[in-house]
């Protein structure tokens, strides 16, 4: 164990291989609420934070209670298509096929959109079903059973 590991905040995080994560299923936050405008244009509406500072804050100048993020139209897209069912796969050849971009591109581009939506906390991933491994014969000598729990894998940094 290193130093660094030692330290929670500094402690190093698994990286994801991107294979997992073409299986993983983007998953929306449902405490966010949001709505399609005439364009296409999905209009997130992010709840204000409810901790002790902003509630002194708001004592003093009044805060909205909700902010909101309007996504483009390749972020609507990408939006409307993580929906707890759709594979990151799934979507990278939605967007190849729509846009004309070549894989690669549109890898690079969804693999870094996806991780700031998850660091704002506005998606997740969820590990797909089919990937859980569970051993269907397990050797009768064993004592205790191996359980496979499911890891929602988490993009590099």
């Amino acid at each position: 164990m290193s130093l660094l590991d030692s330290i929670p905040f500094l402690r190093r995080r698994p990286q994801a291989d991107w294979r997992e994560v073409l299986r993983a299923l983007p998953v929306r936050n449902s405490r966010l609420d949001w709505s399609e405008d005439d364009a296409g244009m999905v209009a997130l509406r992010i709840p204000q934070r409810e901790d002790r500072w902003v509630r002194i804050l708001n004592r003093i100048a009044a805060a909205p209670e909700h902010k909101q993020v309007v996504l483009d139209e390749i972020g609507s897209d990408v939006w409307r298509l993580c929906d707890g069912v759709t594979p990151v796969e799934t979507i990278v050849r939605a967007l190849m096929k729509k846009y004309k971009l070549s894989r690669r591109e549109v890898e690079l581009s969804l693999s870094l959109y996806l991780k700031q939506l998850a660091k704002r906390g506005y998606l997740g991933l969820a590990v797909a079903p089919d990937s859980i491994h569970v051993d269907a014969v397990q050797p009768a000598n064993r004592k205790k059973s191996k359980e496979c729990k499911p890891s929602i894998p988490r993009p590099s940094a």
